[in-house]
């Protein structure tokens, strides 16, 4: 974690001495875990898409906003974030919706999961998840983020991602124990 973190710290400079590779390489390096993130939480390419560019142009524009550069990714996660609820807004024409505890999200990941590929089940039934709890194992489990991390980018207590956390895992091996034999539901509980 030490050398992404010096990687961070030197791309950060980079962009703020206004290097002309460094957008290239803030765009190389960050792209696809960034559109992956959008991607999985908006569960749309287009709106991804949208979304992944916002954060660069945000990001490029304002490299000032950057405050400490060892945490450009956490950084850039924060803004991907904001673009991602802006456009769950945009999709609502307005609305908010009340943050529930209702766990999943219009349908079960049985009634959209594609019956041949197994991982197409499991990003079903993630991308069924509500946008709280999908969030959390996107961040920790596709992105390897921290506890900390997604608790100082959602502004979260670490005690609340966690739970948030094991409640999405638990939910999860729940919708998926029918696909799966039961000694891989075992396993799958073990996470």
């Amino acid at each position: 974690m030490e050398k992404a973190d010096n990687q961070s710290t030197r791309l950060a400079g980079l962009l703020r001495d206004g290097d002309a590779d460094a957008p290239r390489l803030l765009f190389e390096t960050y792209h696809a875990p960034l559109l992956a993130y959008c991607a999985r939480m908006l569960g749309d390419r287009d709106e991804a898409d949208d979304a992944t560019q916002e954060t660069f142009l945000a990001a490029l524009s304002d490299i000032s906003g950057l405050r400490s550069p060892g945490k450009l990714r956490e950084w850039l996660f924060g803004i991907a974030r904001h673009r991602v609820s802006m456009k769950f807004r945009a999709r609502r024409d307005g609305l908010r919706e009340p943050l529930t505890e209702e766990l999943w999200h219009d349908k079960t990941p049985l009634t959209i999961a594609e019956e041949n590929d197994t991982r197409a089940h499991v990003r079903s039934a993630v991308a069924a998840l509500a946008p709280p709890f999908r969030e959390m194992v996107i961040l920790r489990d596709y992105n390897q983020f921290s506890y900390a991390e997604i608790a100082a980018l959602t502004g979260l207590t670490e005690d609340v991602v966690r739970s948030r956390l094991h409640r999405a895992r638990q939910a999860l091996v729940r919708k998926l124990a029918p696909i799966f034999d039961r000694e891989d539901t075992r396993e799958l509980r073990n996470v």
